[in-house]
């Protein structure tokens, strides 16, 4: 330290005789500026204004390495940053940026929620869609079932109508007509009116007279 600083002292006034000792501080905060903004350039400028902690632990171990420190015999025990803040036209710039950021993060997530928004109403048109074309192609089906059991119920009456009528052809015209005769008989009461033609009279006679 004596090599390089004059720390001398006035043997009557007991005051040093030179401003060195004044210019020890100043050597040592430059010395430790210098290393500061080093390590600042090093960083992203948002990052740098958080970056107490991780600046004190660098900018120590970098400030214990130079050769002037040593040269001066000087152990600097600790680092402290009171503060990290910008110039104001650095301050104003970056609340104008942070501003845009958190309009930009409003309109997304306002773009996310609509796309959701949008995504969840086409699922549902689409499963309505589903369930609609399922239900038509159900009642296609049912139609066609129904329609095959139409046709196959009239295909039974047809051919037990026709079973029925098979025993009718073997008996003579005066059996029909008498066995016809007799189910009006039988059913006098639901008959409001029985007109019997010529023809069928004449056939009546012609059958009773044989």
């Amino acid at each position: 330290m004596a090599t390089i600083l004059d720390f001398q002292i006035h043997p009557r006034t007991r005051q040093y005789q030179t401003e060195d000792p004044e210019k020890l501080e100043l050597r040592i905060r430059n010395v430790i500026q210098v290393r500061t903004r080093s390590e600042v350039e090093k960083m992203v400028l948002e990052d740098a204004l958080v970056a107490s902690e991780k600046l004190t632990s660098v900018v120590l171990e970098s400030v214990e390495g130079q050769a002037i420190i040593k040269e001066m015999g000087i152990d600097i025990l600790s680092i402290t940053f009171l503060a990290i803040t910008p110039t104001p036209e650095i301050a104003r710039a970056l609340e104008a940026e942070y501003r845009e950021n958190l309009q930009m993060k409003a309109d997304k997530a306002i773009y996310e929620r609509r796309a959701v928004a949008v995504e969840q109403e086409s699922k549902i048109k689409e499963n309505e869609l589903n369930s609609q074309i399922t239900l038509e192609k159900k009642r296609k089906e049912l139609i066609a079932l129904e329609g095959a059991n139409i046709i196959k119920e009239a295909e039974f009456h047809a051919k037990a109508k026709e079973t029925e009528l098979a025993a009718y052809k073997k008996l003579a015209p005066n059996v029909l007509l008498a066995l016809a005769l007799k189910e009006i008989g039988e059913n006098a009461e639901k008959i409001d009116t029985l007109t019997i033609t010529p023809d069928i009279l004449a056939s009546i006679l012609k059958e009773t007279k044989k």
